[in-house]
């Protein structure tokens, strides 16, 4: 939690930001505050925390009672729901949804009976949007540069059936690489128009690659490693942190050739881009990479290294209610990457996402169970 003597940049960290100017501590306050950036955005947030302070330094806002002044945040809440139309004022449909999925049903609407003609007329359901085009991609990912988040780690899952592999005292290297397309995804996730090839360049220790030294002719292999995008190599270079996992052989993959990847993201989801079908999130990971098994040298410093999730809206929508709950949650997200040339960053196409506390939590109820 920040104090007020901290300095924090209110374009990289909106909710630590308006949290701290508005002295916010309580849990319910911080979650509304992350809502109120999510759902209406960072500079519309931030514009109606500089409305709030110049009312507060004209004197500020009572409560409806009249009987006493409001808090800080208590003028900034009420100000956001007034400018979403919850005090009473039937706003558009996307208003409206919304001040719902900040504050919940608008007290004014509670108290309106049925047939007493009080009760505004329920707004039209909103349209759905229109997917994001492919060609129209880099426009929201431009838009989300000032609002990237931290990647923490990159862990990867390869299953391949190995071509030239060079083998030496210490390590092994060889390359693998996924051709064809992409799994299927919800029409919302933009789709490259053609099959995109991405080479994994794996390096193992000598330790961990035995077991894959007498596997049967046409065996497909499993690493479990960690990665980032080699911009000199034009690939993915992976570091194996266990063993090799030797498969059964599968003649429909061709030597060299990789099944779809798996890769999972750590790390701080930013600012992102949410919208009712997907959601957009930009993260930097600059490393530095976990100490590596014994015999694989580590890069550094590694360089900073854009990644764009795209995010289904069933996979978000557990992920939205715990940063509700906890800002400062981390994020963790698994799906097939691929390598955007065009934007120069990683994109991954997240399936299923997570965060740590939902995990600790399961955890916790699992081990406590019968």
């Amino acid at each position: 939690m920040s104090d007020r003597s901290e300095i924090i940049d209110p374009h990289r960290h909106p909710v630590r930001y308006i949290t701290q100017q508005l002295g916010e501590t309580a849990k319910q306050a911080r979650g509304m505050i992350w809502r109120i950036v999510h759902e209406c955005g960072a500079e519309q947030a931030l514009e109606w925390l500089r409305e709030a302070q110049e009312i507060e330094s004209h004197g500020g806002m009572m409560t409806e009672d009249g009987e006493r002044r409001r808090t800080p945040g208590g003028v900034f809440f009420q100000l956001v729901r007034d400018k979403l139309g919850g005090s009473g004022a039937l706003g558009d449909a996307r208003a409206m949804e919304r001040y719902r999925a900040i504050f919940g049903t608008p007290r004014w609407r509670e108290r309106a009976r049925p047939g007493s003609g009080d009760a505004a007329p329920p707004p039209p359901p909103p349209l759905p949007p229109a997917p994001i085009p492919w060609e129209g991609r880099a426009a929201h990912w431009r838009a989300l540069e000032a609002r990237s988040g931290g990647a923490t780690a990159l862990k990867l899952e390869l299953t391949g059936k190995p071509g030239n592999v060079i083998e030496k005292e210490r390590q092994t290297m060889l390359v693998l690489t996924h051709h064809g397309a992409l799994p299927p995804m919800p029409r919302a996730v933009p789709v490259p128009p053609e099959p995109i090839d991405l080479a994994y360049i794996v390096t193992i220790n000598a330790k961990h690659w035995r077991p894959a030294q007498e596997r049967p002719p046409g065996s497909l292999l499993t690493f479990s490693g960690v990665g980032l995008y080699d911009p000199e190599l034009e690939g993915m270079s992976v570091f194996a942190m266990g063993p090799v996992k030797v498969r059964n052989p599968d003649d429909r993959l061709a030597e060299g050739d990789l099944k779809p990847p798996a890769i999972t993201v750590v790390g701080q989801v930013g600012t992102p881009l949410i919208r009712p079908d997907i959601t957009l999130v930009r993260m930097i990971y600059a490393g530095p990479l976990p100490a590596l098994p014994k015999g694989l040298e580590r890069p550094d410093p590694v360089s900073v290294r854009p990644i764009g999730l795209y995010i289904t809206a069933k996979a978000w929508r557990k992920v939205a209610a715990a940063l509700a709950d906890d800002p400062a949650d981390t994020f963790i997200g698994s799906g097939t990457p691929y390598y955007d040339a065009a934007l120069g960053m990683v994109a991954v196409n997240i399936t299923t996402a997570t965060t740590r506390a939902v995990e600790r939590a399961q955890r916790q109820s699992s081990a406590a169970a019968p």
